[in-house]
């Protein structure tokens, strides 16, 4: 008759534990490999740095109107040339150009303007006021 050894029931749980974890790596190996085939294809398209400049008109000057007002408050700018001109201040702005339509900017959008012809050009907000001067 056969007596249980206590190496022989030993070696029988190392055995099971052994096979147990073998199929743990099998079915987890799996597993990972059925989730990445199953994951959907991401192909949206983020917009690049890139992209934002393409998409605008381009501009040689830039204005920026802050809580402060106009900065620069005089500009001298060619004839054909754009001035882009941003709201970084925290209320609406009321821009309006001599001879032009009045343009409302909320914090953070721009206006772009390109001087065709020679002048002076004083812009205003109705508190400050800035020149830009064509040659």
């Amino acid at each position: 008759m056969l007596h249980d050894h206590p190496t022989r029931t030993l070696l029988i749980a190392l055995a099971a534990l052994l096979f147990a974890a073998i199929l743990v790596y099998l079915f987890a190996m799996n597993y990972v490999s059925l989730r990445r085939v199953a994951a959907p294809a991401t192909t949206t398209n983020v917009p690049t740095p890139r992209d934002y400049v393409t998409a605008q008109k381009g501009f040689q000057y830039l204005v920026s109107y802050t809580d402060n007002g106009f900065a620069p408050p005089a500009l001298s700018v060619g004839e054909n040339e754009t001035v882009r001109f941003t709201n970084n201040s925290n209320n609406p702005l009321r821009l309006s150009l001599e001879n032009a339509q009045v343009t409302s900017l909320n914090h953070g959008e721009y206006y772009e303007y390109t001087f065709a012809n020679a002048g002076t050009f004083a812009y205003s907000d109705s508190i400050s006021e800035m020149t830009v001067t064509v040659k």
